[in-house]
C-alpha cells in the first residue's frame, strides 16, 4: 500500500505520495500566493494531453 504525506504551509498545500497518480490537475487560485512564498517557477514532468506530449 502506497503511503502519502501533506503539509499546508501559508496557504500553500504540498503532499508527497509514494504511488504515482492516475491524474494530475495543477489549478492556481491565487497568484499573488506564489510570489508571496517566492515560488517564481513551475516545472512538472512530461505528460501526454489530447495526443500531445508536453
Amino acid at each position: 500500500m502506497a503511503s502519502s504525506s501533506s503539509t499546508t504551509q501559508d496557504g500553500v498545500a504540498r503532499s508527497i505520495s509514494d504511488a504515482p497518480p492516475t491524474h494530475y490537475i495543477v489549478k492556481i487560485q491565487l497568484f499573488s500566493l506564489l510570489l508571496n512564498n517566492s515560488v517564481e517557477k513551475y516545472e512538472s514532468g512530461d505528460f501526454e494531453a489530447g495526443g500531445y506530449k508536453w
